[in-house]
């Protein structure tokens, strides 16, 4: 059924969802490669998982059981999302080891079988009559005595009706009526206000991982791209011969906030990435596309006095990377980024793309 098998690892018990995502990130890395997890439960069932991701299409994910020496297939399912692969194991499991069947198996890509009812053909049984063509006698000759034709007679009708076709009753189609439904704003508002910081109205850490893993995904099936810029805005002074890099005043930051936010596309999330840096997500963007917009970033910032601090006295970091262009993998993408942001504050420069220093990087698998 599978190529190239790669056996990623072994457990006691059934993987969680942390080991669900690096199978496949390991995976998506090794594409056309099959990476599997087996584990045995204590009542020796032997359970094995596998996944592939091909060049095409979503990964798929296939769980066998084994029990007594037979083998069976739970479920071949194919889908990028680990929470609902977990909770198809976590069925599927249970319901093995209850009956030795699995629901979701019946119908998922099983081999198939034949036709319970025979085929049914059309014939005839009787052969068909032989038509044997025979040529007149050569002493024959054509008829030359004809009765004559009967004259035209009018047909004995006292009244002809003359014949009008039957009307096609018309019938009345109910008509449907379409009602817009409202949608409450205000409810929407109130999520939104709920997961962004109340001093800042960027979103918090936690709503940005949670964006960039659903665009992960979504970029995943799509074969889209997607970039993340990863930055740190601060204030230059001198103190003692030495410039030293200060936070932004709490007034600075909501009017960095607002420019980035009239630059950005609406689709763009602008978040807090940890306590001294932000993070803009960038859905459908290519590592280009990132480097412009993160020019035209920090042209925005700098261009004019902000909040009273002026441009030439900011010192901005920005770093970025980008899928599938540097990685395919979500956590290595934010490692990429973490370290073009460190070589832009260490360099003192201000844009450091992971393309840029590719080359020089060691990847700690």
């Amino acid at each position: 059924m599978f190529r190239n098998t790669g056996i990623s690892g072994q457990f006691q018990n059934k993987p969680e969802l942390p080991a669900l995502h690096q199978l496949l990130s390991q995976a998506l890395e090794n594409r056309g490669k099959q990476m599997q997890i087996i584990w045995r439960t204590p009542g020796g069932s032997i359970f094995t998982l596998l996944v592939i991701c091909n060049l095409r299409g979503d990964p798929r994910w296939c769980l066998y059981c084994e029990q007594k020496g037979k083998r069976d297939l739970l479920f071949d399912y194919n889908s990028c999302d680990v929470i609902l692969v977990n909770n198809l194991i976590t069925s599927s499991c249970a319901e093995a080891q209850k009956s030795g069947k699995s629901p979701f198996a019946s119908g998922q890509k099983l081999p198939g079988k034949a036709p319970e009812t025979p085929a049914v053909e059309n014939f005839n049984p009787e052969p068909p009559a032989e038509i044997v063509e025979k040529s007149a006698p050569a002493h024959t000759s054509p008829p030359t005595n004809f009765q004559p034709a009967a004259a035209a007679q009018e047909l004995p009708f006292a009244n002809p009706t003359k014949y009008t076709p039957p009307t096609t009753p018309v019938i009345q189609t109910p008509t449907l009526l379409l009602c817009p439904r409202s949608i409450d704003g205000d409810a929407i508002q109130t999520v939104m206000t709920s997961l962004r910081n109340q001093n800042t109205g960027m979103f918090m850490t936690s709503a940005f991982l949670y964006f960039l893993e659903q665009e992960y995904f979504r970029s995943l099936r799509s074969r889209s791209s997607l970039s993340v810029i990863v930055f740190d805005i601060r204030e230059e002074s001198p103190e003692d011969g030495n410039m030293v890099r200060k936070k932004l005043s709490p007034s600075a930051l909501v009017e960095a906030v607002v420019r980035i936010t009239a630059l950005k596309r609406h689709v763009d999330v602008l978040a807090h990435y940890d306590d001294e840096s932000y993070a803009l997500l960038l859905p459908h963007t290519k590592s280009a596309g990132a480097r412009t917009l993160a020019t035209r970033l920090i042209r925005t910032l700098t261009e004019k006095p902000l909040g009273g601090i002026d441009g030439r006295r900011l010192a901005l970091a920005l770093g970025c990377a980008s899928i599938p262009e540097d990685f395919v993998d979500l956590s290595k993408l934010l490692g990429a980024t973490d370290l073009t942001l460190h070589q832009a504050r260490k360099t003192r420069s201000q844009l450091v793309m992971y393309s840029d220093i590719k080359n020089s990087v060691t990847v700690n698998q």
